[in-house]
């Protein structure tokens, strides 16, 4: 996993196995980025332990310490040109994705017209949407102000993971991506876009790619948010009713 903000950054991996000692190597490929100097500050540990259960039809963001969610690094970064983004680095502060502040974010720089972004949050431990339970809600509230294009939702793609091999994504079968939750006549572009996956997962990733035609601005990705799609409420015979989002 990788979290890590302007030039600090905190690097590691998961393991099952007791340890008594941590040693960091630093070489190979690192050698010809003429870097001068490597800051260790401290090691670091993380207990992970499984998080709450989702609740009935309710927005639930994901978000440290309450789950055990870190950025996993196999799955997060740029695909296609290694020059795709038009601005620095393609993504920027990306432990924001999954802190408690519900309005910072990761940010994902404008694209050009070739290559995509990467950005996975995986569960230390625990999965959901196991054999047997209800269909989950999987997606991201992110902002973009080119959201207001609707063509905009064709260049993202959300992709769950179970085990390190990947399980179900919006842009295939049948998984339309839908927006939630949000207001289309509002100007920010901030949006929670997702689809309902039904196999289980311990790992979700957001990817965003150009779209021909659009001014594709950056994008902020806020948070990582799941829902429990349980059946409604019964209905009397002859009954009507609105259908709303907690009902």
């Amino acid at each position: 996993g990788v979290l890590g903000s302007s030039d600090r950054y905190t690097i590691g991996f998961q393991t099952s196995l007791p340890f008594d000692e941590i040693q960091i190597s630093m070489g190979g490929e690192l050698l010809g980025l003429s870097l001068d100097v490597f800051n260790v500050y401290h090691p670091v540990v993380t207990n992970f332990c499984e998080g709450a259960a989702l609740e009935c039809r309710t927005d639930t963001p994901i978000s440290t310490p309450d789950f055990p969610v870190f950025i996993n690094a196999e799955n997060t970064g740029v695909t296609g040109l290694a020059n795709a983004c038009l601005l620095g680095d393609c993504i920027e502060d990306m432990d924001n994705l999954i802190n408690e502040n519900p309005n910072e974010g990761a940010v994902i720089t404008p694209l050009l017209s070739s290559g995509s972004a990467n950005i996975s949050v995986k569960f230390g431990a625990g999965s959901y949407g196991a054999d047997g339970s209800n269909p989950v809600f999987v997606g991201f509230d992110i902002g973009n102000a080119s959201l207001l294009d609707v063509d905009v939702l064709s260049g993202i793609t959300i992709t769950t993971f179970f085990n390190g091999s990947k399980r179900q994504s919006s842009d295939a079968d049948g998984n339309a991506l839908v927006e939630v939750g949000t207001d289309i006549l509002t100007s920010d572009g901030r949006r929670t876009v997702g689809f309902a996956a039904t196999q289980e997962f311990d790992e979700v990733q957001l990817s965003i790619s150009s779209v021909v035609g659009v001014e594709l601005a950056a994008t902020t990705v806020y948070q990582l948010v799941l829902r429990d799609l349980c059946p409604g409420d019964p209905m009397e015979c002859g009954e009507t009713a609105n259908l709303e989002q907690d009902s």
